[in-house]
Formats: structure tokens, sequence, C-alpha cells
């Protein structure tokens, strides 16, 4: 804008604009090139996505549609405390020591095989894993409850209990029990059961009071032989013997002199069919006063030599 002033004439050049109805329009600015970026406000608060529900994958989609892996080996690996359940009820199978149990670790499931023994049997177990990692408990007990071996079986390892010795008759308990892992394997557990020599027993008669014997007796168990051997007397002998079960009933059995022998006495077989503790009652109703010895010959049950498997889910 040009301004030229004298006295009485004032003369206004306005450069670049113009009057339209009475006003003034500013020029229009002039482009720039590129043109500038949008204004970003100083503040952006970004939207969160929707929560997920809860409860886990649905039909193995992720509610977001988004792609999920499972890493299963990781998986297998974080849940290795639930896959084990101490306080899970072990498969049981009832047996006969001789038998051969086996059992797969990988499936985390505790397993028992139950068997009767006399007291003074010998109790021998020799476990081992095969095919695999996995390492297991293997815990023997009593029939009063009363833990008597607890041992760990690794693999690559012979693990023996062969030191235990049935102190009462009754049914005994072997547990097998996989640790937490995720190894794999099989436990094999072979079992045998060495049983009490026979019965030797000096006894004495005297005015035809009876001789007490106890012995043991379970399900498969007989008594082969009774042999009373006593020195000459001056009358023969006269013997009987009454036998007794756990339950408390009481037999006469048939007992017979030797023939051209008067100092032995055989009694033949008996079942000892029921677990528990026998009675026999011996005498000799001759009245006369004899020392001797009694022998007490025994059959066991015997195995029927396969592998038990503990099946399962």
């Amino acid at each position: 804008m040009l301004i030229v002033g004298s006295n009485h004439l004032v003369a206004v050049v306005l450069a670049g604009s113009m009057a339209v109805g009475g006003g003034i329009v500013p020029p229009r600015p002039a482009p720039s090139f590129p043109p500038s970026a949008p204004s970003v406000p100083g503040r952006v608060i970004p939207t969160p996505p929707p929560t997920p529900p809860t409860g886990g994958l649905y039909d193995g989609h992720d509610p977001l549609d988004r792609k999920l892996r499972v890493d299963q080996d990781r998986f297998r690996e974080l849940a290795d405390d639930e896959r084990v359940d101490p306080a899970a009820a072990p498969r049981v199978v009832a047996g006969v020591l001789g038998e051969r149990l086996a059992l797969d670790l990988a499936r985390k499931v505790a397993a028992a095989f139950t068997f009767d023994a006399v007291a003074g049997t010998r109790l021998e177990f020799v476990a081992r894993v095969e095919g695999g990692r996995a390492t297991a408990n293997v815990r023997l007990v009593g029939p009063d409850g009363i833990v008597r071996e607890d041992v760990v079986v690794k693999p690559g390892r012979v693990t023996r209990i062969d030191r235990a010795i049935a102190t009462t008759t009754g049914t005994y308990r072997l547990e097998l029990q996989p640790q937490p892992g995720d190894e794999r394997g099989t436990l094999f557990v072979t079992t045998r059961g060495v049983p009490p020599d026979d019965l030797v027993k000096p006894v004495a008669f005297a005015d035809g009071k009876p001789e007490l014997v106890t012995i043991g007796g379970m399900p498969g168990r007989s008594l082969r032989s009774v042999v009373l051997r006593v020195p000459r007397g001056a009358g023969p002998l006269r013997p009987y013997v009454d036998v007794g079960s756990p339950s408390g009933e009481s037999t006469r059995i048939a007992a017979r002199v030797v023939d051209g022998d008067p100092t032995q006495v055989i009694v033949d077989g008996l079942e000892l069919d029921e677990l528990g503790d026998w009675t026999l009652r011996i005498a000799d109703l001759s009245r006369e006063t004899r020392a001797g010895e009694l022998t007490l010959a025994f059959d066991e049950p015997k195995p029927n030599r396969h592998i038990i498997r503990f099946e399962g889910p």
C-alpha cells in the first residue's frame, strides 16, 4: 500500500486487493509444495482391545480369532504336578509271590500288588525301569499298614528288596508309584517268596496232655505231612491230632502209626486254605511219658508265572 500526501489530496493506492460489496477481501496465500502434513494432537490415548472371555479356548480357537500354537512338551512339563496324584486310588491286583509285574510309568497312575505270606517267609523283589528314563517308588507295606521298605527305582539300575521278612501271617502290599516328570518307561518288578523251612519241634507227652503247635495258613498252602518220632515205650502209641482254623473251627484228622515202626506217627496232608494262624493239638492217649520230635512239611502256593500288567486308561 502506497500513501502520497499533500495539503489537499490524499491518494490511496491499494495493491493486490479490491473492494467487494463495501468490504476488502485479503489476498489468498500461495500454495506450498509438498502439502504440509495434517496436524497431530499432542496426546493420543489408544483404545484397548476388548477383554477376551475367561474359561480357556472354545473348540480349540481363541475368542479374538488369533492363531495359537500349543507346545505339547511345554504343556506336559507345566502339568506334571497335576498328572501324578499321590492321593488317587491305585489299581490293585491280587496275586501270588513268584509273579512279575509291569507298570507303564507314562500313564502317571499308581498301582498295588497284594499277596499273602506266612510268618517267616523271606520276601524278595527286583525292580528296574525299561524303555525310558522315568523313575518310580516301590514300597512294601505290612498287614498292619506300616511301611517295611521304600526304595527309588532309577533307569539303568537294578534295585533290590531282599532282606524283608514277613513277621506276621497276613496280606502284604507292594505299591508302585510313578514319580513326577515327563519321562517315559515301564517299571518291571520280579517277586519271589522264600518260605520258612520245615518246622522241627521237640515235644514231650505226659499223662495224655496235648502239645500245641501254631502254624500259618493261606489259600494255596497245605500241610504235606506231620511226622512224630518218639522212643519205644512200654505201650504202643495212641495218637490223636486236632486242627483249629483261624475262624475257630476244630477238626479231628486221621493219624496212624507207621507199620513195623511203632515209634513214628504220620498224619496225612491238610489244606491250610484260610489266611491266619492255625493250631495243631497233638497228644498220646496211652498216657505214657514220652519225649520226641515233631516234623511238619508244607507245600506252598504256585504262581501262574505270567506278567501282571496294570491296565487302565
